[in-house]
């Protein structure tokens, strides 16, 4: 099961900064024109699921089971809405609801979830030149192994202000950075001036299945083994690389774990509840997480299947595979405010059990000043 809502976002978008995973084209919505005649067939399918597992059903009155007597009210109401995105956005999503999103393909979903996308294969994030500006210049976060953005000698710390010889802004990037191919235009700082260097690259995007074990390697410092883990997304997928990497943690006789959390924004709950046997195997049995889902669907788990509310810690893999757990008492975890969801997950489930010092920045929850973790569904 996911940590992640049937609807996402492509992008976070905050007064300083813009946060950006892959390469994409931000499509708009087409309205619907005046006289068409309106099919609400994707309209309909959004409210059945919002009205069954929205967790917020409560504070949106239209969401309420006996709000419309009948289809045709309903259908009143969406009408309201020029389109799907819009009838998602302001008409059924609570406003302290900072986390819903919407996509129009579930392949491509999907594939997200499994760590397939097309992608020149570097991650970057976009910040603005000032705060009166509306030009943005990327800095690379990190290069994917086997992509072009490797094989053209990009590297972590890169800037760029150009893609094809045009300024990046803040209405252009997402068309500029979604092509099949583009040209970067290298940059550097320089007494706090961003300067180009005149320096080009050349990418182009190809469908990728990332690794979320970027790096997983053993350190000695002052006689103590040290191991440093930079794990970028929990995906179920590679549940088994990820516990060959603590299985080698394990061989080295590693006495301190580092978990780098700075650009993960979540994903399954399972592996993150596995994470945390393999970080400390000391409570196999006892609650890392317990799920809180709308009212109604409390009410039917609780009635139903109250063990199904539970995440306890494993022993084993969901392919049965021993966990391999470095029994550690204390983990260092390092965040950014991509930090989301199940990375959450794991400072907060830990948290009451083992020592967890978390270094950097505040997570996405711990900026808006949300403090708990809920599981979601699908629909």
């Amino acid at each position: 099961m996911k940590l992640l809502k049937l609807f996402l976002l492509a992008l976070l978008v905050s007064s300083s900064t813009i946060s950006c995973s892959k390469d994409e084209d931000d499509i708009g919505p087409q309205a619907v024109k005046p006289g068409d005649k309106r099919d609400f067939t994707v309209e309909n399918f959004i409210y059945k699921g919002m009205n069954l597992y929205y967790l917020y059903k409560a504070d949106i009155p239209q969401l309420a089971n006996d709000y419309f007597d009948t289809q045709s009210q309903l259908n009143d109401f969406i009408d309201n809405y020029p389109t799907p995105e819009d009838f998602f956005y302001d008409g059924v999503v609570a406003s302290q609801d900072r986390f819903s999103w919407i996509v129009d393909d579930y392949i491509e979903l999907e594939n997200s979830f499994a760590g397939i996308t097309k992608t020149s294969g570097m991650s970057y994030v976009l910040s603005y030149y000032s705060e009166d500006s509306n030009n943005i210049f990327g800095v690379v976060r990190f290069v994917e192994p086997g992509t072009s953005a490797q094989v053209a000698g990009v590297k972590r710390g890169d800037i760029f202000t150009k893609v094809n010889g045009e300024q990046l802004t803040d209405t252009n990037y997402g068309a500029l950075l979604g092509g099949d191919s583009y040209t970067l235009n290298i940059a550097s700082i320089e007494e706090n001036t961003i300067i180009d260097s005149g320096e080009t690259v050349n990418l182009t995007t190809a469908v990728y299945q990332s690794n979320p074990v970027y790096i997983a390697k053993t350190l000695t410092i002052d006689g103590k083994k040290i191991g440093y883990l930079m794990y970028n997304s929990f995906t179920n997928e590679f549940d088994e690389q990820l516990n060959t990497a603590f299985g080698q943690f394990k061989a080295d006789n590693v006495e301190e774990l580092i978990l780098d959390l700075r650009y993960n924004s979540g994903g399954d709950v399972r592996t993150a509840t596995d994470l945390a046997a393999m970080i400390t195997y000391q409570f196999p049995g006892q609650v890392f997480m317990k799920e809180e889902w709308n009212a109604e669907l409390q009410e039917y788990w609780e009635e139903n299947d109250p063990n199904g509310l539970v995440n306890k810690f494993n022993t084993t893999l969901r392919s049965g595979t021993q966990i391999n757990s470095l029994m550690l008492e204390r983990v260092y975890v390092l965040t950014s405010s991509r930090s989301a969801s199940a990375s959450e997950l794991i400072i907060n489930g830990l948290d009451p059990y083992i020592d967890v010092v978390q270094v950097g920045d505040k997570t996405t929850k711990q900026i808006y000043g949300i403090h708990y973790l809920i599981r979601f569904t699908q629909f």
